[in-house]
Parts: C-alpha cells; structure tokens; sequence
C-alpha cells in the first residue's frame, strides 16, 4: 500500500503549481512541477481545463501531458488531483492517450487508493482517441481529493504557487 501513496519531499525540494485563467508555464491552464534543491525538474504533470466545449464536463482538468522520474508520479498526481479539486471538479486521465506507467496510476486511484474518490463520467463525455484502445475502467471516472498535500507543503515550506504570473501567499493555503 505504501507504493501507491505519494512521496514527502526531501529537504530543499519544492513543488511549484502554476495555474490561473490565462494559460500557465508550458502552455497548459495547470502545471505542477516538482523541483530538487537544486532546481532541477524531477518531474511535471500538466492539465488543461474544460470549459464549455461540449466535449467533457466543464470545469474538470484533463491531463495532457507528464514526465516523472525517481517514483513521485504519484505525489505529482496527486497535487495535480488536489488543486483540481480545490478549483474545479476534479481530474481526468489524458483523452489522447495514457503511457502503461499512467494507466497503473490511474488504475490505483479507482481500485486502491481510498482518498481519492471515483466519479463515473456520464456516457459520451469525456471521450476520446483512448477510449478505442480500450482504456479500461479508470478511464470512464474523472478523480477527486481532499486536501492534505497541498496544506502540508505549505506548511512546510515546500510549496509554490504562481498563479496568472503571481507568486501566492502561501498562508492562504495552510
């Protein structure tokens, strides 16, 4: 079970989350970025919201693109599910496609992660290229969380958010 949680940070990492109404760091409308202490990208997962584009439920982030290494997908995803959260209804897997690496992830959160909560997406919404590669159960349910990262890291100091260009107040997410 301690696999499927995400990771605490080591001394001097941090974790950045770019987001806001125009489109954040790298083109997408949420970024999270995990840093080590020498500000070296260890990992991202970036998200773009739906709107009203009668493609998927509007307000859920879509995942659209990630890279991690060193075991933190989790703990990436995991913010990424929080802030998605926090700001919208939740997340869902990338439509376009899914790396098996992802797709575990995915499937972890539907089967055995159980702060993280299941919502099936109603039929036709949410569909895409995937779903013709038979993306499985997980694919058909968009993920929510409570926060608990997010706090903690501020707290801790770990924690960044840059929304629309500015750095934010952390005391405001502790």
């Amino acid at each position: 079970m301690e696999a499927l949680q995400p990771k605490m940070l080591p001394d001097g990492w941090k974790m950045q989350i770019h987001a806001g109404d125009s489109l954040s760091a790298e083109g997408h409308s949420l970024l999270v970025v995990l840093l080590n202490s020498n500000g070296r990208t260890i990992g991202k997962v970036g998200a773009d919201r739906h709107w009203t584009d009668n493609r998927c439920i509007a307000d859920v982030f879509e995942v659209t693109g990630s890279e991690v290494r060193g075991g933190y997908g989790p703990t990436l995803y995991d913010v990424a599910i929080e802030w998605a959260t926090l700001n919208g209804l939740g997340l869902v897997a990338d439509r376009s496609g899914v790396s098996a690496e992802a797709e575990r992830v995915w499937q972890k959160y539907l089967t055995a992660r159980p702060d993280v909560s299941a919502h099936r997406l109603p039929d036709g919404y949410c569909v895409g290229p995937e779903a013709e590669y038979g993306g499985g159960e997980w694919y058909l349910h968009r993920y929510t969380k409570e926060e608990n990262l997010i706090p903690a890291m501020a707290r801790f100091g770990q924690l960044e958010i840059i929304y629309d260009d500015e750095i934010e107040d952390m005391n405001l997410y502790m």
